[in-house]
């Protein structure tokens, strides 16, 4: 929809606030105890204390980082463009299968009625033959488009968590 992008850029913001915050309560020293001994050293010679590497913490929705990105958004226009054909065919099998139950509510004839009974078991066992098919296509094609973006967003994620900072980034 047309806020996917501020929803995205929303998710972002209030992250890097997130990072912030933590980054903050854990670099932030505690107050100096009253009787502490006061350095006799200069205040420019003492050295800073760096932050604790790997102190801070991130938190992020994966599932929306894959299927968000450009990477993502064209893996599933691939995805959708081979399992249309099984699609199709359920739909139709479908469809097929709605006409069979309305001419047999309609049949007087019970000869006629055990034919269309057969028919609508030919096409439940076709229907769920199609329907297994395109699961199955569906997972290899999942597994085949998606993956390689997942393990993207995984090396952006270290990479990132790498250059902030960040102990832990939660998916």
């Amino acid at each position: 929809s047309k806020w996917e992008p501020m929803r995205a850029f929303t998710q972002l913001f209030l992250f890097l606030i997130l990072a912030g915050l933590v980054a903050h309560a854990h670099t932030t020293p505690p107050p100096a105890p009253a009787t502490a001994p006061r350095q006799t050293a200069p205040a420019a010679t003492v050295p800073a204390t760096p932050p604790n590497p790997g102190t801070k913490i991130g938190i992020m929705i994966f599932q929306d980082a894959v299927f968000d990105s450009d990477a993502g958004k064209a893996a599933v226009a691939a995805i959708q463009k081979l399992i249309d054909p099984s699609k199709t065919a359920l739909e139709k099998l479908s469809k097929e299968m709605q006409d069979l139950q309305t001419k047999l509510q309609n049949s007087k004839v019970e000869s006629e009625q055990a034919q269309i009974r057969k028919d609508i078991d030919a096409k439940t066992v076709e229907g769920k033959r199609v329907q297994e098919d395109a699961e199955r296509l569906s997972q290899d094609l999942q597994a085949k488009h998606l993956q390689p973006v997942a393990m993207l967003v995984n090396k952006v994620v270290d990479e990132y968590a790498k250059a902030n900072n960040l102990a832990v980034v939660n998916a």
